[in-house]
């Protein structure tokens, strides 16, 4: 252990990251200006795959991200960092591979780490392996980033929700562009995950005008004076269409917000619904790989389906869609579109995937589903019996009768397990 004045913290921290091999961990309320920057181009040079850059920073007002300004994010980005908000952080130190470590009184800032002739007056104390200490700072660094305590300014945060917010539905405030109507999200709660739908998406420029004649908030959005020049027909037609444009060029701010539908309560044994209002300034994520597994694998009960069966994609996700193939085959289904919606499509997937599970009859009066069940499960997997031209009779023992007729009566009579199990099904789901 080794005490540091003032003169001694910004050199030491850029001799130890200089060493780093394996990890940069850093901890400060706040972090500005081009002492600091030295530093992060040094991290910026060993950036490579499997090299561990995080940082931990404070915001709890506005005012700390004022300090901690956009510059410097964006910088701590370039270098490869993950970075990590904390509303109660008021620690400051620096620990690199697990072995070296500044702990002090200085905010990574110019006051902090200047001289002390032209800064603030601090101390630090620095450490080395194999110092019992080490570890147990390395250990602190990973509580801090828990949950409860810090949020990581994930790539996939795409927003926060926006006063009121309701049981059903809520409003977000979008940071990103590439959100979508019909995308899932995902979002924390005193109940569990949630899981939502974005359900529509407004745009507003606070810099062009709005509707003067709906709603009453126009003092947000360009002046109902300017409005009145720029549309009233008294002024010639061309210089009112040129004078659009240059509102719109000049003063364009958008902001989008997203409406979203909460779908459920990610729970370990079922999806429950939510109970309570979300949160106001909750953080909204894109949904999830797992998230969305669970919620296209849970049954309308929102228990786990017992035989799902693969019938597609997302559009927008990677995420497979499921049927559980236990629920449609036990009971009453039916499966309804238009003309031309992908009912026969759906079918022909749904049943070559099922065959694969389960023993399958299959009526097809207009031969539609033969070539392709052929062509999916192969010729060999299929028994096709061919009836005359009749009116199916729904009754258990007319279709026994027709089946020896057509040729083949060891499938429905006689001691076999073949004609067993089809006369189970026969009696299942045809009356007698």
């Amino acid at each position: 252990m080794r005490f540091l004045t003032s003169d001694e913290i910004h050199g030491k921290l850029k001799e130890v990251v200089s060493q780093a091999q394996k990890s940069v961990l850093v901890a400060s309320a706040w972090i500005k200006g081009g002492l600091f920057d030295e530093i992060l181009n040094i991290v910026r040079e060993k950036r490579s795959e499997g090299f561990r850059f995080e940082v931990v920073l404070r915001a709890s007002e506005f005012r700390d991200l004022q300090i901690t300004d956009e510059e410097v994010i964006k910088n701590i980005r370039c270098a490869g960092g993950r970075i990590y908000i904390c509303k109660r952080l008021h620690a400051k130190f620096l620990l690199v591979d697990g072995r070296n470590a500044v702990v002090g009184s200085s905010n990574f800032t110019n006051s902090g780490l200047s001289e002390m002739a032209s800064g603030n007056i601090e101390a630090a104390v620095y450490y080395e392996s194999p110092e019992e200490e080490i570890r147990r700072l390395e250990e602190y660094f990973q509580q801090i980033k828990k949950e409860n305590h810090s949020e990581e300014l994930k790539e996939d945060l795409i927003g926060f929700v926006i006063n009121p917010a309701r049981i059903q539905e809520f409003e977000i405030a979008l940071l990103e562009q590439d959100v979508y109507s019909e995308d899932h999200v995902e979002l924390g709660s005193n109940e569990g995950r949630v899981l939502a739908r974005i359900l529509d998406i407004q745009s507003y420029d606070m810099g062009f005008f709005a509707n003067p004649f709906k709603g009453n908030n126009f003092d947000i959005f360009a002046p109902i004076q300017d409005f009145k020049t720029v549309f009233s027909d008294k002024n010639d037609k061309d210089w009112r269409k040129a004078a659009s444009f240059a509102y719109k060029n000049g003063n364009g701010n958008t902001i989008r917000i997203a409406r979203a539908k909460a779908l459920c309560v990610i729970k370990e044994k079922a999806l429950e619904s939510l109970r309570a209002p979300i949160e106001v300034g909750s953080a909204v994520y894109k949904a999830s790989n797992t998230a969305l597994e669970r919620l296209l694998k849970s049954n309308i009960s929102g228990e786990r389906m017992r035989c799902p069966v693969k019938v597609g994609k997302l559009l927008s996700r990677s995420a497979e869609v499921f049927v559980d193939a236990d629920q449609a085959l036990t009971k009453h289904t039916i499966i309804v579109g238009s003309t031309g919606s992908g009912k026969s499509y759906f079918t022909k997937l749904f049943l070559s995937r099922v065959a694969e599970l389960r023993q399958v009859f299959v009526f097809d009066p207009h031969g539609e589903y033969y070539e392709e069940l052929a062509e999916r499960l192969g010729v060999d997997a299929l028994k096709e019996l061919c009836f005359e031209d009749v009116f199916l009779p729904n009754d258990r023992e007319s279709i026994v009768s027709l089946i020896k007729e057509a040729g083949y009566p060891n499938l429905a009579s006689g001691n076999s397990n073949n004609a067993r199990e089809n006369n189970s099904v026969l009696s299942k789901y045809v009356s007698e």
